[in-house]
């Protein structure tokens, strides 16, 4: 493997924070229309078990990728810390 430059692991380091960046707005924007639909559903849908089933879809594939953006960023901000220290 070649020995990277500090040109190119600052331009890595960049790119991971700008990655952590994107995974959380767009968590926030997950978790956002997560929240609206469910208060959003509980008007439209006729039976509260049909919304009970529907809230815990929203539920979980909110949370998941609530939870697969905090480990990616936090594999992200080991790697950024592993850079940096190739940079001193």
């Amino acid at each position: 493997m070649k020995k990277l430059t500090k040109e190119e692991i600052k331009f890595q380091v960049d790119q991971l924070r700008k990655d952590k960046l994107v995974y959380a707005a767009e968590s926030a924007a997950t978790s956002l229309v997560g929240l609206v639909l469910i208060f959003g559903l509980g008007m439209v849908l006729p039976t509260p078990i049909l919304y009970i089933r529907v809230v815990l879809v929203i539920l979980v594939i909110t949370l998941g990728y609530w939870l697969f953006m905090g480990i990616g960023n936090f594999k992200r901000l080991k790697k950024i810390k592993q850079l940096e220290e190739n940079l001193k």
